[in-house]
Order: structure tokens, then C-alpha cells, then sequence
């Protein structure tokens, strides 16, 4: 658990106020890392990813569970994400 949430809604509230942009940007990272990731991802699948982790992340500054955070990101490398994608590298 994080002690200190006054950050966390700070950056809530940020990414509310654009969701939209960030999911767009998002989505052109993952399409930009479509050669690093496994094959089992299919390019419609990168194209629903930005806004499914942008709100996956909401969940976490709202909800402070880094382990729902950790089984996100196992089932996203599950799903053929590749770590580069998932860090933002």
C-alpha cells in the first residue's frame, strides 16, 4: 500500500482531463512495438490495448493495489505484450 495518495489524485485527475490523447498515445506505442511482441497479438488487439491500460492504471491510483497492478501486467505478457511495450521503452 501507498501512504501518500495526494500524488496519485493529482495524476488522476491529469488523466482524466485528456483519456483520449493518452489512449491514442498509447496505442502508437504498442503499434510501434508490434515486432517485439509474440505473435499471438493481432494488430486490432494493440489497437484496443492503450485505453484498456490507461484504465487499468486509474484503477491503481484509485485503489493503491500494486498486485492487481502486477497481475495486469503478467496477463498482458501472457497475451503476447512484450516487455519493452509494457514499460514504455
Amino acid at each position: 500500500m501507498i501512504s501518500d495518495r495526494k500524488p496519485s489524485r493529482k495524476l488522476l485527475q491529469a488523466i482524466q482531463a485528456d483519456q483520449e490523447t493518452l489512449s491514442r498515445r498509447l496505442n502508437h506505442l504498442f503499434q510501434s512495438t508490434a515486432f517485439d511482441n509474440r505473435f499471438t497479438l493481432h494488430p486490432r488487439r494493440l489497437a484496443e490495448l492503450g485505453s484498456e491500460m490507461l484504465h487499468e492504471f486509474e484503477s491503481f491510483l484509485v485503489n493503491q493495489d500494486s498486485a492487481a497492478m502486477a497481475q495486469v501486467g503478467g496477463a498482458k505478457a501472457r497475451e503476447g505484450l512484450s516487455l519493452r511495450a509494457l514499460i514504455g521503452g
